[in-house]
């Protein structure tokens, strides 16, 4: 489940249909059953993309994996809701990991390592949509029983997605 995650993450970015935050959040909130709309899952991560609004600072999908991470762990919905500290601690474990395996969150060097080439973006927003998915579903294995099979498995080219544009459906 947690490498589908990643690949539908990977997929939402790649496409353009979302930036790195937005595709880590919405794959999250829709595949695990966060309760959010769709619409409000964006409209969270909005701002984070490329770096914090544009700044090249923190990593888009680090922060939309955090988010996620208060969703779920913190969140109204969560069962055996957890406080901050461990919050902060799990958002800790996250972006080591990240760091761990890219040598960075900085969006700025990411982007500079990757040559400005989207496919290495995707690959850190799987990543971190992966990483969150782990840690949310250690918290809490119900999620397993009510992921959302079908959304996180659906793909659809770039030319339906335009079409849908141009008729004004999502």
């Amino acid at each position: 489940l947690i490498t589908v995650i990643g690949t539908k993450a990977y997929y939402l970015f790649i496409i353009g249909r979302l930036w790195c935050s937005e595709a880590v959040l919405v794959t999250l909130n829709q595949g695990l059953g966060g309760g959010l709309s769709r619409r409000t899952a964006e409209a969270l991560t909005m701002g984070m993309g490329n770096g914090l609004g544009g700044s090249g600072c923190l990593c888009g999908a680090v922060n939309g994996a955090v988010v996620a991470l208060g969703l779920f762990l913190a969140g109204c919905n969560a069962s055996n809701r957890i406080g901050a500290k461990a919050i902060r601690a799990h958002a800790e474990d996250l972006e080591r990991a990240f760091k761990s395996r890219f040598g960075t969150t900085c969006c700025r060097i990411l982007m500079k390592k990757n040559n400005g080439k989207n496919q290495r973006c995707a690959e850190q927003t799987a990543f971190a949509a992966e990483i969150a998915a782990s840690i949310i579903l250690q918290r809490r294995p119900e999620l397993l029983k009510s992921a959302d099979l079908n959304f996180l498995n659906r793909r659809r080219s770039r030319t339906t997605i335009f079409l849908k544009k141009i008729v004004g459906q999502r």
